[in-house]
């Protein structure tokens, strides 16, 4: 089994290369999220990007999720730069302001998915973003559609 993750997060690094899906958006010194972050792909890819200076908060329902993730990020040297934080059905429980969300291959996994925007919007500083990457979000969908990206932008509201 170890070998199978092992392969495969190597070959996910062929197709999701955060480099290109996260430029621009996740800067040096940022304070982001990342909501359903599994084994920890885009969490570390994020601490090396946000630096020191910044941090990762790193959102999972499942403890064991959060546990491989920070052994991960102990092995790499990043664990300083994260923080672990295990969200409930009912919602993340986040309350610190965040530069920019990141919720890949998750939101399909959301019953209340109104809600689940209404908290990111509640967490995303006014010039926050938020990136949703799902296959499917309850939809039959072509293949050739296979890959929905959306940045978001929430105005201030008044």
């Amino acid at each position: 089994m170890v070998v199978c993750l092992y392969v495969r997060q190597r070959l996910r690094g062929l197709v999701h290369r955060p480099s290109e899906i996260l430029g621009g958006l996740v800067r040096r010194g940022d304070t982001v999220a990342d909501v359903g972050s599994g084994l920890g792909y885009f969490t570390l890819a994020m601490a090396d990007i946000v630096g020191p200076e910044g941090k990762v908060i790193s959102v999972d329902v499942q403890e064991q999720m959060l546990k491989r993730s920070r052994h991960r990020a102990e092995r790499r040297g990043l664990v300083d730069r994260i923080e672990f934080h295990q969200a409930s059905h009912k919602g993340m429980g986040l309350s610190a302001p965040v530069d920019f969300v990141l919720a890949f291959w998750m939101v399909h996994e959301v019953r209340d998915r109104v809600g689940f925007l209404a908290e990111v919007r509640s967490i995303l500083r006014p010039t926050g973003h938020l990136l949703i990457d799902t296959r499917d979000l309850g939809r039959p969908q072509p293949m050739e559609a296979g890959w929905t990206m959306i940045s978001m932008h929430f105005p201030e509201s008044n």
